[in-house]
């Protein structure tokens, strides 16, 4: 019986020096770091026989976003003396065709975006003299933006995207001639700020509601007169843009988005130059609608 004890005794306190999880594994060296043996019984944990091989799980990467699209906008500009009676409106519908790319890295992302549009509006205003006078005006413009943009999940399914940029916007504005009222074309170029957030909720793989909301913020504007045809010549006015909101909301199915958007721009008075010739304060607004295709590359 003595020689039992013995044989027994050495057995339990073997049993006992080492961990329940690594009794079933060969002895670890002295030096061994335990999260690795931890990890290596962690594929074995819960296998029984016939049970698959435990897949780690892994956090999929966001594709990059390329979009086309074409808009349709409600688009009217107003012009106001300093005491703030109106001088002038322009109404009517504007086209435009869009082309955009967003890409994601780990922590920061960027989207870029060029455009085209243009269109003839009615004009509603009165000739240098104050003279009433109706006509049509013709736009033609291009428009661009990149942003820098960061991105967090606060909840499941939801991300939010605050994104900085600069964009700049380059149009003509012609007057057609019509009756006493002799027309003429003006150039704008403009170069600004964006600052805003974007927001974006995927119901499933298919299905995407997104909206964002921001302020263009004035850096540069330049407006060209040509008054040649007047025997005058060519006169850069700089009117100062004001911090111009804008907003879009809308919803993707697979391929296939559309939304709705409102654009502003704002303008102050310009200097005058040559003694009367001058920008009154002016104010752009565009509602419109876009439809086209995003998809991931």
């Amino acid at each position: 019986m003595r020689a039992v004890h013995v044989l027994v005794l050495p057995a339990l306190l073997a049993a006992l020096a080492v961990p329940a999880e690594e009794s079933a594994l060969s002895p670890q060296p002295a030096d061994a770091d335990p999260a690795l043996s931890r990890a290596a019984l962690a594929p074995l944990q819960g296998q029984g026989a016939g049970a698959s091989p435990a897949r780690p799980l892994q956090r999929a990467a966001r594709p990059s976003e390329t979009t086309l699209s074409v808009q349709a906008a409600a688009f009217d500009w107003r012009e106001f003396d300093d005491q703030g009676v109106r001088l002038l409106k322009e109404s009517g519908p504007l086209l435009g065709l869009n082309l955009g790319y967003k890409q994601y890295g780990r922590l920061l992302g960027s989207s870029f975006g060029v455009g085209v549009f243009g269109g003839r509006v009615n004009y509603d205003g009165q000739t240098q003299s104050g003279i009433p006078a109706t006509t049509r005006v013709i736009y033609t413009g291009l428009e661009g933006q990149g942003n820098l943009l960061a991105r967090c999940e606060p909840v499941r399914h939801l991300a939010l995207e605050p994104f900085i940029g600069l964009g700049g916007r380059l149009w003509d504005r012609s007057i057609q001639d019509q009756g006493e009222l002799e027309g003429y074309t003006e150039r704008w170029m403009s170069f600004h700020g964006r600052a805003g957030l974007g927001v974006t909720y995927d119901f499933d793989r298919d299905w995407r509601a997104f909206a964002q909301a921001g302020f263009r913020l004035p850096l540069y504007t330049v407006q060209n007169v040509n008054l040649t045809k007047f025997g005058g010549s060519n006169i850069n006015l700089h009117p100062r843009q004001q911090p111009s909101p804008f907003v879009e909301t809308g919803g993707r199915w697979k391929l296939l988005f559309v939304s709705v958007f409102y654009e502003t721009l704002r303008f102050d008075k310009s200097d005058v130059e040559q003694d009367v010739i001058y920008q009154p304060e002016s104010r752009s607004d565009s509602y419109g609608l876009r439809v086209g295709l995003s998809g991931a590359l």
